[in-house]
């Protein structure tokens, strides 16, 4: 189901907007290209992009053409290639190497290693040469979708003033530019188009065009990136951009463990920075997964401070990263009591939290499990805020120097 939905919406993203464009997944890049209507029709694949989709043609076939079937002169070795081409070339291919003459590009010459000498034939020879494929097909019309080797991800830095940047960083190659849109899914293609086979469908295009220029949006349940035009590469193209200026973020004390965990002596906290995703704190986009960089100041001097990851942040949910651990405050973890029926298990622990440093510090503790359940707490620490999800537990509070937290929680016996 979720391989014909990433599909379904392949199809009307390549119907959104007429033109070549170029669509690229987590793992791969299509080539979306919409043709009017072609008796007979031919098109030049590389050796690595494949025919995924064609919505309508009488037949198409997929043809290997080979470097011996090419016509060619010889020419020589290196002074009679020079005294062939007396203007200036340009470089085709390193592998073999082929080059033109700019002042009559009607022809290439490529140096065949076989023969070690420079060889002379017309510039229609080019695909045989790289070894490409020619995509050939009988009355066609509308798209036709290219799978090609790309890849993309996405790197966070967010500045010390909660400015939030993403990069997005894009690998392979293109040999001409597109309008490109990155869709935040891996593509799977289960099979291969056949040679000579007969394939019809139709789609239903898109009601609105994707907008909204670098900043991620929700389509159909992805999360989408329009980034405009990108110009030929080989190799990396990164684009830069400006999500936001967050208002408001702190880092926060950290503290997880299991219920089925004993007792954890001196454990220093970890800790988060942690933020609301909303449009009234500067920002409001899905965040995507993905590396995080935290910035900080020494004076007049910002540097890299932190390198973490970035989970899937939903719009009005907080974004949490973790750090690291902290210096300055630590917990004992003591495991005071447990009680075992057929049904259930019951513990009771007592939390001891240290803060050595001069500062009040906020805290935020997790308690994971199958189905637990907050039976009782008791703290000498004032307003801990709790809140029970069924299969964690998170409470929130601050220290000043000592406190202690003590919770009895339950856990039924799953039986099957």
């Amino acid at each position: 189901m979720k391989k014909i939905l990433i599909l379904s919406l392949l199809i009307l993203f390549a119907f959104s907007v007429f033109g070549d464009k170029l669509l690229i997944f987590r793992n791969t890049g299509i080539i979306s290209k919409e043709l009017p209507w072609t008796e007979n029709f031919k098109f030049s694949l590389e050796k690595d992009q494949s025919v995924i989709f064609i919505e309508n043609a009488e037949y198409y076939s997929i043809s290997f053409p080979a470097p011996e079937d090419v016509a060619f002169r010889i020419i020589g070795n290196n002074e009679k290639l020079h005294e062939a081409i007396n203007g200036r070339v340009k470089i085709l291919n390193q592998n073999p190497l082929i080059i033109e003459d700019t002042f009559n590009p009607a022809f290439i010459y490529y140096f065949d290693n076989n023969l070690k000498m420079w060889c002379k034939t017309e510039k229609e020879n080019l695909n045989k040469l790289f070894n490409n494929k020619i995509l050939t097909a009988k009355k066609i019309k509308g798209l036709i979708l290219i799978s090609t080797p790309m890849k993309w991800d996405i790197v966070y830095d967010m500045k010390d003033d909660g400015t939030l940047y993403a990069t997005y960083k894009i690998s392979g190659r293109l040999n001409q530019e597109y309008d490109t849109i990155l869709i935040n899914e891996n593509f799977t293609q289960t099979s291969k188009p056949q040679i000579k086979e007969n394939y019809y469908s139709k789609s239903l295009a898109m009601e609105r065009p994707v907008e909204n220029y670098d900043i991620p949006q929700l389509i159909n349940e992805s999360t989408i990136i329009n980034i405009g035009k990108i110009l030929p590469f080989n190799g990396d193209f990164n684009k830069v951009v400006s999500l936001g200026k967050i208002k408001k973020y702190e880092d926060i004390q950290y503290l997880t463990f299991d219920f089925y965990s004993g007792s954890i002596k001196n454990r220093y906290l970890d800790v988060l920075r942690r933020f609301l995703n909303s449009k009234e704190n500067g920002l409001g986009v899905p965040l995507i997964s993905g590396d995080f960089r935290i910035y900080t100041k020494n004076g007049k001097t910002e540097f890299i401070n932190k390198v973490s990851k970035l989970t899937k942040t939903s719009i009005n949910d907080y974004a949490e990263i973790n750090l690291g651990k902290g210096w300055n405050v630590k917990a004992d973890i003591i495991l005071l009591n447990e009680y075992r029926t057929k049904d259930y298990i019951e513990k009771t622990y007592r939390i001891n939290l240290t803060n050595s440093s001069t500062t009040t510090k906020k805290f935020k503790i997790k308690i994971t499990g199958y189905s637990v359940n907050l039976e009782n707490i008791k703290s000498n620490l004032n307003n801990i805020e709790k809140k029970v999800f069924g299969d964690y537990i998170e409470l929130f509070g601050v220290i000043k120097d000592k406190g202690f937290i003590e919770l009895k929680l339950k856990e039924n016996i799953m039986s099957y």
